[in-house]
């Protein structure tokens, strides 16, 4: 996970005209009258394919959570606070309240999101202790809203995520050292899944380590030419539009290359 610049991609015009307008005829007056649930969000408009692919564009077609590849037409569109309901435990457990449902055409709240990021997550969007919601049409972009989960196209994991080495199989798994960090790895499963753990530590050992190794080699030999080669390379796999940029960068960090 790394901070998304979300400056290379602008609301479509569904978000812009037809989102607005279903908001006012169908979505406020639901949630008003407490009868709102989320299949009344008009998919159409959110998921439409002008939306999916300026998100997929400016993610560099990449999961915002997991940073994983993806086509286009395998992945959804993540609404980060809950348009319908949000619950302060994973799964959509615990104390339930309503969603941000004025934001459910917002593209500040959209995503381009895998489902297996999308679905553990589910509504689950908790606060910092004794801190409000945001009340009916506030922009948290406008009026911050104490949120404990880490916003992609707002925050920088750097600060609140390392990386812990747990042998060949697992690779790096990511490990939380706030509990901004801890609560968003926890949400998203992305310490648990064992296809993900697998997929990054292959990533790992095909492209990160010989890199490394390489870096290493020829600095112990002092050819400066084959570090800077290296080096360089090591670059190119930290670029925003490479996967799993933030393991990358905290290891290569880790090795004195960044």
């Amino acid at each position: 996970m790394i901070q998304l610049d979300r400056s290379r991609a602008s609301a479509p015009r569904a978000l812009l005209v037809d989102g607005p307008a279903h908001l006012a005829s169908t979505i406020e007056p639901r949630a008003r009258s407490g009868t709102l649930v989320s299949k009344d969000f008009d998919r159409s408009i959110y998921g439409s394919d002008e939306v999916r692919r300026r998100l997929w564009t400016m993610q560099h077609c990449k999961c915002c959570f997991c940073e994983r590849h993806y086509e286009i037409k395998h992945a959804t569109v993540e609404h980060f606070r809950p348009k319908a309901e949000a619950s302060d435990d994973v799964r959509g457990k615990g104390t339930k309240r309503a969603g941000y449902w004025w934001l459910g055409y917002e593209f500040e709240n959209l995503y381009f999101c895998c489902k297996n990021c999308n679905t553990p997550k589910s509504t689950f969007f908790p606060l910092e202790p004794g801190a409000p919601p945001l009340p009916p049409r506030a922009l948290p972009w406008v009026s911050p809203e104490r949120a404990i989960l880490l916003d992609p196209g707002v925050d920088d994991p750097e600060p609140h995520i390392q990386w812990k080495w747990m042998g060949p199989k697992h690779g790096y798994v990511p490990v939380g050292v706030t509990e901004r960090g801890k609560q968003t790895i926890r949400a998203l499963e992305l310490d648990q899944r064992d296809t993900l753990k697998r997929i990054r530590a292959r990533y790992y050992e095909r492209h990160v380590a010989p890199v490394i190794k390489r870096y290493r080699s020829a600095k112990r030999r002092g050819d400066t030419a084959a570090a800077t080669e290296a080096r360089d390379h090591a670059l190119r796999l930290a670029e925003p539009d490479a996967e799993y940029v933030g393991m990358v960068r905290f290891v290569l960090r880790k090795a004195g290359i960044l």
